[in-house]
């Protein structure tokens, strides 16, 4: 008899800013502590079973505070919480599916590096585009459209890896070339979403400081996440010079 197809996973990546993470830190503000034992136990479960996603059916909250000893009150609203802040996806979590591009993406790493040859995603849950790969301590940030992977075939496809902004534009863009080995190692723990935000900032930031020489460092403005501050426009400034002097 043939050994059934192994399709959950042994082991996960973790994020080691999992606990900076604003969505993270959004469900926890919003449903307290425990929140964070939930959602460790629902990614487990997800990469333990299917791999990169769960069925959310009424036995799920039962088990998942029966493993993590919370009410199962608390389990629906953690999850409730999560997909609102799109810790899951909205969309999928509607048809009883719980999962997320991160999710996905890391699913397709372990099997990539693992060197499976029959995994895949099925087509109606796929969210996957962005795909951190991680080799030789370096790390990578690349966009992958990655198709559904036949067992059928034995063809070979070639892949594009191109980020939304990557560090090259931001590089020029920001234009205060300092530190860029430092600049080049943060920019690359910068997620998707937070690069289409620092590409839309940079250029408000640089009218509000023409001066490069004033500019916050590179890796200081990635670090301190600049992109998510107020910017004072040159005519507030000056209403705030002749006021305070």
């Amino acid at each position: 008899m043939a050994r059934p197809t192994k399709v959950g996973l042994d082991y996960f990546s973790f994020d080691v800013d999992f606990f900076q993470n604003k969505k993270v830190r959004r469900i926890k503000l919003a449903c307290g502590p425990n929140s964070i034992a939930v959602l460790l136990a629902l990614l487990c479960n997800i990469y333990r079973d299917k791999g990169y996603y769960i069925e959310w059916d009424e036995d799920l909250p039962f088990l998942i505070a029966d493993e993590v000893g919370v009410s199962e009150g608390t389990a629906i609203e953690v999850i409730k919480k999560a997909i609102q802040v799109s810790f899951f996806d909205n969309e999928l979590s509607k048809t009883g599916v719980l999962t997320s591009k991160e999710i996905q993406v890391r699913y397709v790493k372990v099997c990539k590096d693992a060197k499976r040859t029959n995994w895949e995603i099925r087509k109606e849950l796929e969210l996957t585009t962005v795909e951190t790969i991680v080799s030789y301590g370096k790390t990578r940030e690349e966009t992958e459209l990655i198709p559904p992977i036949s067992t059928q075939s034995k063809v070979k496809e070639s892949k594009v890896y191109i980020s939304v902004y990557p560090f090259e534009s931001f590089w020029d863009d920001y234009d205060k070339k300092v530190d860029r080995v430092k600049s080049e190692n943060r920019y690359s723990k910068v997620d998707e979403e937070d690069r289409l935000k620092i590409k839309a900032f940079i250029p408000k930031y640089k009218l509000s400081q023409p001066d490069k020489q004033f500019r916050k460092n590179p890796v200081t403005f990635l670090n301190n996440k600049s992109w998510e501050n107020e910017i004072i426009e040159e005519k507030q400034k000056k209403v705030l010079d002749a006021r305070y002097g």
